[in-house]
């Protein structure tokens, strides 16, 4: 940012700029799964997403380095499979080996998670806005989830899991991971400089309709 003062100062501002840093997965029939994710640079974000496919079970704490990452961002269940599906996120995780996701169950449950880290994030007010969705798509559709971004220069992502049939990559979205039949990604046109209404798709890949849930934040 250049900023001109009145007495003929000139300042220039460095802006800070979200960028992806890495990616981990992790699955398990277990009640605590653990999975490394090694996070870098400055002003870190990240997030942990799963599902786990007991209808009974319970996902009861998420850690990253021995931190806790809070409540879920959201929660949702995809009723085509009794699969819950999980977000967290966490401000300035910590950085450098040596660290992992440690997920905690009740009862034991084959849980799947995935986690993406960026660097440029802001320090407050995380996340910017958040959504889910989940309903039938037909073979080769899309299911498609909107949220409307609250600050500018905002990055997107989405979760997504299909009950019997994996997920890829639809319209306006950039595959970061996958893990079983789900699928964690960002917003290919990211970042959406202007706050407004911003749409991610994840196709479903299988022969026939399946339930697509997806899980989004910004």
């Amino acid at each position: 940012v250049v900023t001109f003062t009145s007495s003929g100062t000139l300042t220039i501002t460095a802006l800070t700029v979200i960028a992806f840093d890495a990616s981990g997965s992790g699955t398990a029939v277990t009640t605590s799964l653990t999975y490394a994710h090694t996070c870098t640079g400055n002003n870190r974000y990240l997030a942990v997403a799963m599902n786990n496919n007991t209808a009974s079970a319970t996902i009861t704490a998420v850690t990253f380095a021995n931190v806790s990452m809070g409540t879920p961002v959201d929660a949702l269940v995809n009723s085509g499979a009794n699969t819950y599906l999980y977000m967290y996120n966490l401000v300035a995780p910590a950085s450098g080996t040596g660290n992992n996701v440690v997920i905690t169950a009740s009862p034991s449950t084959n849980i799947n998670s995935i986690s993406l880290s960026f660097t440029g994030a802001k320090p407050t007010g995380q996340p910017d806005a958040h959504g889910t969705v989940t309903s039938s798509i037909s073979s080769g559709a899309d299911q498609t989830k909107a949220i409307t971004t609250v600050a500018a220069n905002a990055w997107m992502i989405a979760f997504g899991h299909g009950a019997g049939d994996p997920v890829t990559a639809g319209t306006g979205t950039t595959s970061r991971a996958t893990s079983g039949n789900a699928m964690f990604g960002t917003y290919s046109s990211n970042p959406i400089v202007t706050p407004a209404s911003t749409s991610m798709s994840m196709t479903n890949s299988g022969a026939g309709t399946i339930v697509v849930t997806m899980l989004a934040l910004s």
